[in-house]
C-alpha cells in the first residue's frame, strides 16, 4: 500500500482525502501502477524528457524546460542529466551563460547601476508580454514581493492589446525613468508588439532621441529582435524547445529578478530543480507527479469528475491559478514544478501531446488575417482565413 502523505522540498501530497483511500476497496492507483505497459510507457516517458528526445511531435521539438532549469544553478543533482542536446549540440552551457547575464542585468536596473538613454536609473519597468511571457514574473514578484525587501523600482505588466490598460499605466510614469522588457519567444507575437510600438511612440514624444535604446528583448530569436532595433548586448535568449508556458525558469524573469534580487528568484530555480531530480529518480509508488497524474486519470475516466478545483490558501498567490491552467522561493518552486510534471505524465497516460502550441500559432495567424482585413480597402478584405461571420463583422467596422 502506498503512504498517502509525501513531501518533496516543500511540497506536500497528501491523497488521503482522495475517495479511493476512503472506501473498503482496493486502491485504483495501486491497480493502476500494477499493469507493466503504463509503467513501461512511463519510464519511456521520462527517459525521452530527460534524453532529449523530440516529444513534442506535432512542433518537432524536445521539452527543455528542465533544462533551463538546472542551467541556472552552479551545483547541479547527480541524478539530472549535465547536457541537453537535442540536436546533437549542447545548449546547457549556452542557457547557463544566459541565466548569467540576465542576473548581470538584472542586478545594474535594481542598484541604479544601469541608465536609461536619458542617463537616468530606471524607477519603472513596464513587463510586455502574453501568456507564459507575462504570468511567470508577474506571479513571482504578487506570491514573494511581499516577504522579500525590495527596492524602490515598480513593475508593471500588459498582457493584452487594449489601449486604457497601456495608457493609464504610461500616463504614471517617467518616460526618461523607465525601462520596457519586451517578451516574446516568437518575437512576433501582434499584441506585444503593438504595445512595443506605443511605448516606443510615448518616449519620442517626451523628447527621448533613441527610445528603442530604452527596451531589452527576451525571445529565442535574437535575429528578429535586432531587426526590429533592439541592441544586441540588450537581448536576452531562451531556446525553442522552453515553451512559453514553462519560460519563468529563464531570461523572461528578469523583471522578477530585477524587483526581487537574483536570490529569490536562484531559490525558486533551486526548488524547481529539486521536483526535477525527484520526477526523475523516485520510485512510481512514491513519485508525486505520477501519483497526482494516476488520480487524476482515475478521477477523470472511471468516476467520471470532469472538473478539477484549485485553491489558493494566500491572497499572494492569486495569479498561481490562471498560471497552472496554462511561502519561499524553494517551495514555490517545487509547487509550480509539481504541477507541471503532474499534467505532463497525466498526457503520457492519454497519449497527448502537452508541448504544442498550435492553438497560439492558430490564433497568430487568424490575427494577422484579420489585421490585415482591417487595414484593406473593402473590396479587399476578403480573408480565406476568415469566416464569414468574421469577414461580415470586420466589414461593418469599416463602413
Amino acid at each position: 500500500m502506498r503512504a498517502s502523505n509525501l513531501w518533496v522540498k516543500g511540497a506536500h501530497l497528501r491523497l488521503s482525502r482522495q475517495r479511493q483511500w476512503q472506501v473498503p476497496a482496493p486502491d485504483p492507483v495501486d491497480e493502476l501502477l500494477k499493469q507493466p505497459e503504463l509503467r513501461a510507457s512511463l519510464s519511456q516517458f521520462r527517459a525521452d524528457f530527460f534524453g532529449a528526445k523530440k516529444i513534442n511531435r506535432s512542433e518537432g521539438r524536445a521539452a527543455g524546460h528542465w533544462a533551463l532549469r538546472v542551467a541556472g544553478l552552479t551545483s547541479r543533482p547527480a541524478m539530472l542529466p549535465g547536457l541537453f542536446a537535442p540536436n546533437g549540440q549542447d545548449l546547457m552551457p549556452k542557457m547557463s551563460a544566459e541565466h548569467q547575464r540576465t542576473r548581470v542585468l538584472a542586478e545594474s536596473i535594481r542598484t541604479g547601476d544601469y541608465k536609461t538613454s536619458s542617463g537616468q536609473s530606471c524607477t519603472d519597468i513596464i513587463h510586455l508580454g502574453i501568456g507564459g511571457s507575462d504570468s511567470g514574473p508577474h506571479l513571482l514578484i504578487e506570491a514573494l514581493g511581499p516577504i522579500i525587501t525590495k527596492t524602490a523600482l515598480r513593475a508593471h505588466f500588459v498582457p493584452n492589446i487594449d489601449g486604457h490598460a497601456l495608457a493609464s499605466c504610461l500616463a504614471r510614469l517617467d518616460p526618461a525613468r523607465t525601462l520596457i522588457v519586451l517578451a516574446s519567444k516568437s518575437f512576433g507575437t501582434l499584441e506585444t508588439l503593438t504595445n512595443a510600438e506605443i511605448c516606443q511612440t510615448w518616449m519620442a514624444s517626451a523628447g527621448i532621441a533613441q527610445p528603442r535604446e530604452n527596451f531589452i528583448a527576451v525571445t529565442a530569436y535574437p535575429e528578429r529582435a535586432i531587426a526590429w532595433g533592439i541592441a544586441a548586448e540588450k537581448i536576452l535568449w531562451f531556446d525553442e524547445s522552453v515553451g512559453g508556458r514553462y519560460s519563468i525558469w529563464g531570461p523572461v524573469s528578469i523583471t522578477a529578478r530585477a524587483v526581487l534580487g537574483n536570490i529569490a528568484v536562484d531559490d525558486f530555480l533551486k526548488g524547481g530543480v529539486a521536483m526535477d531530480a525527484h520526477f526523475a529518480q523516485a520510485k512510481d509508488e512514491e513519485n508525486l507527479p505520477i501519483l497526482l497524474a494516476l488520480t487524476d486519470a482515475h478521477n477523470l475516466h472511471q468516476r467520471r469528475i470532469a472538473s478539477l478545483m484549485v485553491s489558493a490558501y494566500d491572497s499572494r498567490l492569486h495569479l498561481l491559478l490562471p498560471m497552472l491552467e496554462r511561502c519561499n522561493g524553494e517551495g514555490l518552486g517545487a509547487l509550480i514544478a509539481l504541477w507541471e510534471y503532474r499534467v505532463m505524465c497525466l498526457a503520457a497516460i492519454q497519449h497527448i501531446n502537452p508541448f504544442d502550441q498550435w492553438g497560439v500559432a492558430l490564433g497568430k495567424s487568424i490575427a494577422q488575417a484579420a489585421t490585415a482585413a482591417l487595414n484593406s480597402a473593402p473590396a479587399a478584405a476578403q480573408s480565406e482565413s476568415l469566416d464569414a461571420i468574421s469577414q461580415a463583422i470586420i466589414e461593418s467596422l469599416k463602413r
